[in-house]
């Protein structure tokens, strides 16, 4: 756990001491998320939604499914975050050697559920950003995304799983929900503690990506043996999701 300290107070100072005039940049680091408005168009979101709307996620009798996005639908996907500088911010925030992995189509149904994901957390991967793209507008009957401004900054120790998850957030005075719209991009820090128990029924579905940096000072060091251990387990695991950016 010390070495996890060191990372969190390094990344801490890194992200403090930053001199960008990039506003949405600054944005990401003072609150720990990010929204870009209706920046993927209609018909594209559309489309990936018919696509992969399978009988499996149709029914809705589930509280969450998760489905890797298909490698030709990921391509665009990426392409339409370098477009727009987004890749660039990500790798602003995180570094310069940057893993996506993990990327999935999230589908919510209507089961409800009050424990482990479904409550106030952090994901104990320390500061990592995951990209939510909305393929269908939230509002408060299909869980919009609540997230404690700032949390992400504050350095965490827990020793399980169970240290890692809330009944209530630490400071309710700092929770923001977090409404999308479809085609809206949000992006946050995954040590942030965010969520919320999923008492909504209503259907939602969007895509997820997970970026990482590895490196010295980083959960993943590929430089050592077992950072290139975690990358082989990543690959083995994601196959063709998973890409150096």
């Amino acid at each position: 756990m010390i070495n996890s300290i060191i990372r969190q107070y390094f990344f801490k100072l890194k992200i403090f001491f930053n001199n960008s005039k990039d506003i949405r940049f600054k944005e990401l680091c003072d609150n720990g998320y990010l929204i870009f408005h209706k920046l993927v168009p209609e018909n594209f979101c559309n489309k990936i939604l018919a696509n992969n709307l399978t009988k499996e996620f149709i029914d809705e009798d589930y509280v969450s499914k998760y489905k890797l996005i298909p490698k030709n639908e990921l391509d665009k996907i990426i392409k339409i975050l370098n477009d727009n500088g987004i890749l660039d911010i990500i790798k602003a925030y995180l570094g310069k050697n940057v893993v996506c992995y993990d990327n999935s189509i999230l589908f919510l149904g209507k089961q409800t559920a009050e424990k482990e994901s479904w409550l106030p957390h952090h994901d104990s991967k320390e500061n990592r950003l995951k990209v939510y793209i909305f393929l269908v507008s939230t509002d408060n009957s299909n869980q919009p995304l609540d997230y404690q401004v700032g949390s992400h900054k504050t350095v965490k120790t827990w020793k399980n799983y169970l240290d890692t998850r809330f009944q209530e957030y630490p400071d309710k005075s700092k929770v923001k929900r977090v409404y999308n719209n479809k085609g809206d991009i949000l992006i946050f820090d995954t040590h942030g503690i965010h969520s919320n128990k999923k008492l909504s029924k209503n259907f939602r579905a969007s895509l997820v990506l997970t970026f990482e940096s590895t490196g010295l000072l980083k959960r993943i060091n590929h430089h050592s043996g077992s950072g290139k251990k975690e990358i082989r387990r990543l690959k083995k695991m994601f196959l063709d999701n998973f890409i150096h950016i």
